[in-house]
């Protein structure tokens, strides 16, 4: 997953999310690829929830 480090600040200084390597993107960018047919997948679902959150938990932190 790439995504902003500006996007994922608190969890990297909580040791929630580590960094392993480059590059940084942009603020507000955020990519999450995966098959199809892992849609459903349960170990993907939790990823997937909380990426999709940021927008909305970002928008009432900035209010």
């Amino acid at each position: 997953m790439l995504m902003s480090r500006h996007l994922i600040e608190d969890e990297l200084a909580e040791g929630r999310l580590l960094q392993p390597f480059g590059p940084e993107l942009a603020d507000g960018a955020f990519f999450l690829a995966y098959p199809e047919s892992c849609r459903s997948d349960p170990t993907i679902l939790p990823l997937r929830d909380w990426v999709m959150e940021l927008p909305r938990r970002l928008s009432e932190s900035s209010s």
